[in-house]
């Protein structure tokens, strides 16, 4: 596996965070944790048998012709007065058991079962029209970096002091839960069924949140802390020296093993070569640890793109030799200063 390379943080008595006044008026909150709301909200009901029917014959309606939607209908009306029943009475005492009984399914049959590469058929890419404000602009890979990541990591912050307002339509509480895996957060391949683990915590909670970065440059991983030794996070010229010395190191030394590539992968493929690595090392264990549990990916990447399809396109299917594809979250700066990000 490709050399860990321990960067240690500079270290700062000071907190330089920046503030906008009027965004944390909009979206953070004093009294209303982030999460509070979670415990308190309703399970999720279970529909009607013949409701669900009934939506399900009104789905297929406009896709099948008449005389097949006539065949449909008496195969729903069959199921619905027969072993459908059955099902339903299972179902009902599912939901009695469990706040919500489709979370599970839906991550496991619809999401973590998926055997397709995850970059570019199921991640999402991101990015920001900031063209105005941020164009093209050779030399400031390192400096946007550093910003970029300053405010991720206030985010991260707000985040672990349940700052930010818990999100309502109409005064009804929603979920907030989601949040909880934006940060820290792996897909761990499987053989048939990945598995998500979540290292994120609250500052009420334990264990403490992991508060490492992995930078991913030149076929190297490379790990530094992104909090100093008070809790403060790292500011953008902190972050930006952390930056250019990856790139210098880079620069003096020939390109990594480029193991991020492994992850692109088929799942079942990846966590066969995965159990692989971790046999063929016992230090590979703990560099994958590192990277599992990181608050999040940053890669430094070679490419130019000019505009934001191009930064997308890169995103999705740029540089393999640079991605690891398991992280919720990776931020890929570009060398002319332009960036996305990669969420799974």
């Amino acid at each position: 596996m490709s050399a860990r390379s321990q960067i240690p943080a500079k270290q700062n008595n000071a907190s330089h965070t920046i503030a906008f006044p009027a965004r944390d008026a909009l979206y953070l909150s004093s009294s209303e944790k982030t999460f509070a709301n979670d415990e308190l909200l309703p399970s999720l009901p279970v529909p009607s048998l013949s409701e669900t029917i009934s939506k399900y014959l009104d789905s297929v309606k406009g896709l099948v012709t008449e005389d097949e939607f006539m065949r449909t209908t008496e195969i729903a009306q069959n199921f619905q007065n027969g072993i459908g029943e059955e099902l339903h009475a299972k179902l009902l005492q599912k939901a009695v058991t469990e706040r919500n009984w489709l979370e599970k399914w839906w991550e496991n049959v619809a999401y973590l079962s998926q055997r397709t590469p995850l970059i570019p058929l199921c991640s999402m890419s991101g990015f920001t029209n900031m063209g105005n404000v941020w164009p093209p602009t050779a030399g400031t890979q390192m400096e946007r970096a550093a910003l970029l990541l300053h405010f991720q990591l206030q985010f991260w912050k707000i985040l672990r002091k349940e700052q930010l307002k818990p999100h309502n339509s109409h005064n009804v509480p929603w979920s907030m839960h989601q949040f909880r895996r934006y940060f820290n957060t792996v897909r761990v391949p499987g053989e048939t069924t990945d598995k998500l683990e979540c290292f994120f915590h609250t500052e009420l909670e334990e264990p403490m949140s992991p508060t490492h970065l992995v930078i991913l440059h030149g076929g190297h991983i490379f790990t530094f802390d992104a909090v100093d030794e008070y809790g403060d996070i790292l500011t953008p010229p902190e972050l930006q020296l952390q930056f250019q010395r990856i790139e210098d190191w880079c620069k003096e030394n020939a390109p990594g093993a480029s193991v991020g590539a492994l992850t692109l992968a088929d799942r079942t493929t990846w966590a066969k070569n995965r159990k692989w690595l971790l046999k063929l090392n016992p230090e590979n264990e703990l560099h994958m640890e590192t990277i599992d549990t990181a608050l999040g990916i940053v890669v430094l990447d070679e490419a130019e793109p000019a505009d934001l399809t191009g930064v997308c396109a890169q995103t999705l299917t740029g540089d393999a030799l640079n991605r690891w594809s398991d992280k919720s979250i990776s931020c890929i700066v570009f060398k002319n200063g332009t960036f996305g990000l990669i969420s799974d």
